[in-house]
């Protein structure tokens, strides 16, 4: 809204007053001075009321937000600036905004300007004040207020003062793409395993709170607009039990075009295993990871920083621990010693021994081709190199 407030005022500066704000930026209003301010619309049709009101004032479901307008007069030019209101958020309003100016004499001039704002509905509720000069029509500072609509319809008597973050639905780590990586951060951020970059993105259901809700009504929606491309390039996914769905399968391989979308999984095959000790811990279904049918296999199975897998449901995730391009310069046939070598000389009680492509997560080794051997008391499992012989580590079981 541009307009003269006067037919002599040529322009004002505006001048933002101090405002009282805590250390973290959050100001709670007085709550007797909220319920003085009974009908707010009798202020924005008195310029002396207004003039006199707080900054800030709350009544149920209304909230007027008022700037001080400082007029300079130098000589007989008056200098003074202008305030345009913009309203967003997810809560559904109605605003209204205009300007008085008042002069009482030749030294004293002050003006005022104001936004009414109503919510019909809960949610955030956004204001921006953009300042400009009505002479020279150059834009000036820019002055942010960030307030919440309870589940009552009424204001929360807080505000922020924060520019808020320019929304992208779904992009919970703000690397400006909406994909499986904002799910897993979602997931793990509701599991307490890890932060929520940008919470606003993920409240999908618009009701100013995160929850499981949103993480379902999140992963849909990533279902609907991810394209797999080309099921050449994905993973065979096997499932002796029959308990793995389409649409499961689907978010698995949407998970990998999103995380590699430049990768050819045609080699990869992906097993089902409900025995797998991973899967209570994710509440998920989960998928070990093999490439020309040998396994993938990292710091034990019930690591799960450090071990290779899938896992879909409640949680979905894939750890390849490094990029799974790596794994494809590994040859399977390359095995120099066989398994049953490795039984015979290893000097250790071992129950059975199987090929896998190792990769090591504190060691900055390429996946290689070794043999994984199980203990016969089933407690613990030993690495050895498939081309050497030589035992690369030795694996306690136990929860990490």
């Amino acid at each position: 809204m541009k307009k003269k407030v006067f037919a002599l005022l040529a322009a004002f500066t505006l001048c933002l007053s101090s405002m009282p704000a805590s250390a973290s930026g959050t100001i709670v209003l007085d709550p007797e001075a909220a319920e003085e301010a009974v009908i707010l619309s009798d202020y924005t049709t008195d310029c002396s009321a207004l003039s006199e009101a707080d900054h800030i004032m709350f009544s149920g479901n209304q909230v007027l937000l008022k700037m001080d307008l400082m007029v300079q007069v130098s000589g007989c030019e008056i200098t003074a600036s202008e305030m345009e209101w913009e309203v967003s958020g997810t809560a559904n309003v109605t605003y209204q905004s205009d300007s008085f100016f008042k002069s009482v004499s030749y030294e004293e001039n002050y003006a005022n300007t104001y936004c009414l704002i109503t919510a019909n509905s809960p949610g955030t509720v956004h204001v921006k004040g953009q300042e400009f000069n009505l002479v020279t029509g150059l834009e000036g500072a820019e002055f942010y207020w960030n307030l919440t609509v309870g589940e009552d319809g009424n204001f929360e008597e807080t505000v922020t003062y924060d520019e808020p973050v320019e929304l992208n639905q779904g992009d919970c780590n703000l690397d400006g793409n909406f994909s499986v990586a904002d799910v897993v951060m979602l997931q793990k951020w509701l599991l307490g395993a890890g932060d929520l970059t940008c919470w606003q993105n993920a409240d999908f259901c618009a009701d100013n709170k995160i929850d499981v809700f949103d993480l379902c009504v999140m992963k849909r929606k990533l279902l609907e607009e991810s394209t797999i491309g080309t099921l050449d390039n994905m993973p065979i996914v096997m499932d002796y039990y029959n308990d793995v769905t389409d649409d499961e399968k689907n978010t698995l391989w949407n998970m990998l075009a999103y995380e590699y979308p430049d990768m050819d999984f045609s080699d990869f095959t992906f097993v089902y295993d409900p025995d797998h000790p991973l899967s209570s811990y994710y509440n998920g279904k989960l998928f070990s990871v093999y490439y020309k049918d040998t396994l993938l296999h990292g710091y034990g199975n019930i690591n799960c920083d450090s071990n290779v897998f899938a896992v879909v449901g409640n949680t979905n995730a894939v750890n390849f621990m490094v990029a799974p391009s790596l794994f494809a310069e590994v040859d399977p046939t390359a095995a120099c010693i066989s398994e049953d070598v490795i039984l015979r000389n290893s000097g250790y009680s071992l129950g059975s021994a199987e090929l896998i492509i190792y990769v090591d997560a504190y060691e900055e080794i390429p996946p290689r081709l070794a043999y994984r051997a199980i203990t016969s008391d089933g407690y613990s499992e030993y690495i050895f190199d498939a081309v050497t012989g030589d035992e690369i580590e030795w694996i306690p079981y136990y929860v990490i």
